[in-house]
């Protein structure tokens, strides 16, 4: 279990009367260094080496799509954003595990994204632009009905139709379950869709 659950969804004295239980610091906002989650549970399952092996696996894939990209990294503005019933439209910063990944790349992200923020959120249609970019990458939740229809109305908007990105067919759709998370699966996941989306597509 996890700090996070523990205060909100479960107990600590319940779980551990099934089975030896261990609570793991999981802020909310997620932190941005996912490299520390990793370790620490490594720690607690005694899986020190393979951790060390995972991170070392990430940065040989960091920097194999560096090299790839080349100079492109240094050109490329690279935005990350969002639509949901609770936030409204929003945009991810430096400070989100997200916005590490970019940043381990190299990978340049457009002047309302950059700082030392987890994210802006419910941005006017007005200030649309601030998603705006060479690329976008747009969270999507398969499952949640609502937030496809907020998404398809704001496709509908005049101002985003406006948008540099959208008029080059340069938005990704991608799956926020996985973008949204810092485990290990999720980090390679990301790292997946960067190289399909930024490496693999003409």
């Amino acid at each position: 279990t996890n700090s996070w659950s523990e205060k909100n969804y479960v107990s600590y004295e319940k779980l551990s009367q099934i089975a030896p239980t261990v609570v793991l610091d999981f802020p909310d906002p997620l932190q941005r260094d996912w490299t520390k989650l990793l370790k620490n549970l490594a720690v607690i399952l005694d899986k020190t080496e393979e951790a060390d092996a995972l991170i070392t696996e990430y940065w040989q894939r960091i920097e194999s799509i560096k090299l790839a990209l080349g100079d492109r990294r240094s050109q490329l503005k690279i935005s990350v954003a969002n639509t949901s019933q609770d936030l409204g439209i929003w945009v991810y910063g430096e400070k989100h595990p997200v916005g590490m990944i970019l940043n381990d790349i190299g990978l340049q992200r457009p002047e309302p994204q950059k700082g030392n923020f987890y994210y802006i959120s419910n941005i006017s249609p007005e200030k649309l632009s601030m998603i705006d970019g060479d690329i976008l990458f747009f969270l999507v939740g398969k499952e949640d009905q609502e937030d496809q229809k907020l998404l398809e109305q704001l496709q509908q908007k005049p101002l985003w139709q406006r948008l540099k990105v959208v008029q080059e067919n340069k938005v990704y759709f991608v799956d926020e379950e996985y973008w949204h998370s810092i485990d290990i699966f999720a980090i390679n996941a990301i790292l997946d869709d960067i190289e399909k989306y930024l490496v693999n597509t003409p």
